[in-house]
């Protein structure tokens, strides 16, 4: 890695790690020891749905070493604050030395930091929940209703041909990572009876919610919320919480009524399944 950054936001603290090539406060630096990724196949008793879970989320066990060199003793104690903390997840950022921004949530498992006079060799050990890396850029794509080719009206069976309005891959939703990838989709209104479907993977669902202009209802696929405002629409929701593929998904977005001036927008981060 050329570039390591921790951020702790609970307590606002941030320690960055370079490569020796740049010169700075490290050498001997290298990177990810073991990106490994745990494929957990166990069931779990009473928990419905738990063998899926543990195969598709599974944890990935991360670790960096290097050598702090200071002839402060205080000053490398204080930048250790931030990765020897233990209280809450942190976002670990990173570039790859083909310049991907990448970056994963970790909770920090082990810090070895020995105590010498000069030279401070530290070995820090993590476990990301998830095991993807994400890009570190916020992709945003916003589009209206589509209209499918020979006048079929939605919902039909997916995959399916589209178009929208005439403009070509304006409902094409593109995930640069080589994993799929969780996004946020924002529907506002006006409309009712909303239907979203992603033919590169065949999953789709339908909202029955109905939406004055400029309302929104958020779906978060990740964490599996369905919220208007502060309300829970859990209940109003029906079928696949919709992830995105590696490449090209194609989206169908229809609702009832005029949809003159109803969006859908998916923001998400690209995701990628090693460096």
């Amino acid at each position: 890695m050329k570039l390591i950054t921790l951020l702790d936001t609970i307590k606002d603290k941030t320690f960055t790690w370079y490569d020796n090539a740049n010169g700075t406060i490290l050498r001997e630096f290298s990177g990810f020891e073991y990106p490994s990724t745990n494929n957990s196949f166990q069931d779990l008793p009473s928990r419905l749905g738990a063998y899926y879970s543990a195969s598709k989320f599974s944890t990935r066990r991360l670790s960096w070493q290097g050598d702090l060199v200071g002839s402060s003793i205080f000053t490398n104690r204080r930048l250790m604050l931030a990765p020897m903390s233990q209280d809450a997840l942190k976002l670990l950022k990173f570039t790859t030395y083909d310049d991907l921004d990448l970056q994963c949530e970790v909770a920090i498992d082990k810090v070895t930091f020995p105590y010498t006079n000069s030279i401070h060799t530290f070995l820090i050990e993590a476990i990301a929940a998830d095991w993807r890396f994400y890009s570190q850029s916020l992709s945003e794509k916003e589009f209206g209703i589509t209209d499918l080719l020979g006048g079929t009206s939605i919902p039909t069976s997916i995959p399916i041909d589209l178009n929208n309005d005439g403009i070509a891959d304006d409902n094409i939703v593109v995930n640069a990572g080589d994993e799929d990838t969780f996004p946020i989709i924002t529907i506002t209104g006006a409309g009712t009876n909303f239907v979203v479907g992603n033919s590169a993977n065949n999953q789709s669902f339908s909202l029955n919610v109905e939406l004055a202009a400029g309302e929104e209802v958020v779906i978060d696929c990740k964490n599996r919320t369905v919220m208007f405002g502060s309300t829970n629409l859990f209940d109003a929701f029906d079928g696949d919480f919709i992830m995105l593929e590696s490449g090209d998904n194609t989206i169908a977005f229809s609702c009832t009524g005029d949809g003159v001036d109803t969006s859908i927008k998916f923001e998400y981060r690209s995701a990628y399944r090693g460096i």
